[in-house]
């Protein structure tokens, strides 16, 4: 018999997954006022698309991944590279799992403001107010209490962050505005 050679490729090098992001400027913690893009670059010699599951919002998605570095020695430090765009207003939690083709599990990084749990918030509130007695004499002045109702509409409503001011007077002298009942 003869001795034939077969390659053989041996992997215990565990792949590892960074994921950051374009857009960091956060308000109050996971708010986000425009789009947001991740950028998740995996670090593995033997990686395909398949191996990595990207959850958002408990959704699996698959993700286009490009190599962007060949690596040097034995290649366990070669790279790859996909994006997914955040372009919609939501609240977003974010997740996943990576295993190498040779079934080493691996693992992931968030880098960032907020990177597994935040908010697109794109849209502006729409603000109304509203009057319960409209019955004024010329054109300024009311014989009875007068009690206007501000109504905000948002998503992502919070009180705290709302300021009611204005100036109120009686007989030509200043007196305290009057402050809103709570939301």
């Amino acid at each position: 018999k003869s001795a034939k050679a077969q390659a053989v490729s041996i992997d215990i090098t565990k792949p590892t997954v960074v994921v950051s992001y374009d857009n960091n400027d956060v308000r109050n913690g996971k708010y986000f006022k425009a789009n947001r893009t991740a950028t998740i670059t995996v670090t593995e010699r033997n990686f395909d698309n398949s191996c990595l599951s990207f959850i958002v919002n408990s959704k699996g998605n698959k993700l286009q991944f490009t190599k962007t570095s060949d690596g040097s020695g034995n290649h366990d430090n070669r790279t790859w590279r996909a994006t997914y765009s955040f372009t919609s207003d939501g609240d977003y939690k974010i997740d996943g799992t990576v295993r190498d083709l040779a079934t080493n599990a691996g693992t992931i990084s968030y880098t960032g403001a907020a990177p597994q749990d935040f908010t697109v918030d794109k849209t502006k509130p729409v603000i109304s107010i509203s009057f319960d007695n409209n019955k004024a004499f010329n054109q300024s002045y009311y014989d009875a209490a007068r009690t206007a109702t501000i109504t905000i509409v948002e998503h992502n409503f919070n009180g705290a962050e709302v300021k009611v001011s204005g100036t109120a007077n009686e007989a030509g002298k200043a007196v305290s505005y009057p402050g809103t009942s709570g939301w």
